[in-house]
């Protein structure tokens, strides 16, 4: 749910890539228009206070000109995090107060700022997806913005920030990154010389989460140190949480939007059971709705009757 809102006059100058949303809603990618990158100038029409502390900002692009065409459709948001909005850095000089215009139009005079560029702190990279705007309608009926998310009673105490946060910081770690880039690097390792796939997902999920096979090649230490023995798939969330993962199932609404697998975060871990037999299954999200398992395929296992999601799971701490 959305605390209030304020209509400013202001323009700024965005210092990293912004997705650019159609709705307030800041997690999932059904909602995402396009991004507009470094150094684009928007003009914010209204800023809307989240129940986490964000701001949701309702804008008029300024500029890149390709992107101007956005503006004569409905309104659209980007996302100004807790600590951009602690920090002061959407800030302008001279913010110009608007006293007689809506969110829908806006007439006075604009102020422009430079913001500080902030490496660990991007915006959500997921947003709602249309199937899912029931699911969104209930939760505002609850008098809680999705962002909002109530932690885990089970975390650990050490660990602070929504859980959106941490979602957002494993998503857009350089750890992420790197185990994406070593799965599409290495997209047949899970196929024998027949083209059959070998039956070792999880062995191949472990590989990918190292950034190094079990027989010594790549780079190796990364979202964990090395390939570990272990038992089957099924029990793999066993393994992650013992390794400092968290299973994002356990709380809601994840445990309810990630049943549509083009909402579970990138670089997240997804492990199943299934019907079929008893070794169960895991596979990695990658950044462009597709899946590694030892092979790339735009098939997850979530859509499929036959197999149960178990656990989605991310790092954290990284």
């Amino acid at each position: 749910m959305f605390f209030s809102f304020s209509v400013t006059a202001e323009t700024v100058i965005v210092p990293r890539a912004v997705n650019v949303r159609s709705s307030k809603i800041f997690y999932g990618q059904g909602n995402i228009l396009t991004q507009i990158p470094e150094d684009s100038k928007v003009e914010i029409i209204s800023r809307w206070s989240l129940a986490s502390g964000a701001n949701a900002l309702e804008i008029k692009i300024v500029s890149p000109e390709n992107k101007l065409y956005l503006n004569a459709g409905q309104p659209i948001y980007i996302w100004e995090s807790e600590n951009e909005l602690k920090k002061d850095l959407f800030k302008t000089e001279a913010s110009a107060i608007c006293t007689n215009c809506t969110s829908e139009s806006l007439a006075a005079q604009s102020a422009t700022k430079s913001l500080k560029k902030i490496a660990k702190e991007i915006e959500e990279e997921q947003s709602e997806d249309p199937d899912l705007v029931q699911a969104a309608k209930k939760i505002e009926t609850e008098d809680r913005e999705p962002h909002d998310i109530p932690e885990e009673k089970n975390l650990p105490s050490h660990k602070t920030g929504s859980l959106d946060e941490k979602i957002q910081a494993y998503s857009s770690s350089l750890q992420v990154a790197k185990m994406i880039q070593w799965s599409k690097d290495n997209a047949s390792i899970g196929r024998k010389k027949n083209g059959n796939f070998d039956g070792y997902c999880y062995r191949h999920v472990k590989e990918a989460m190292a950034t190094k096979t079990k027989r010594g090649q790549g780079e190796g230490n990364n979202l964990i140190p090395k390939w570990y023995p272990s038992g089957n798939a099924v029990t793999g969330g066993r393994d992650l949480k013992s390794r400092g993962f968290i299973n994002l199932l356990d709380t809601e609404p994840y445990k309810t939007d990630m049943k549509n697998p083009k909402n579970v975060p990138r670089g997240a871990i997804m492990i199943y059971s299934t019907t079929n037999h008893r070794y169960g299954h895991a596979e990695v999200k990658l950044d462009d709705d597709s899946y590694y398992f030892g092979i790339i395929t735009k098939n997850s296992k979530a859509n499929r009757k036959d197999y149960k999601l178990l656990g989605v799971w991310i790092k954290d701490p990284l």
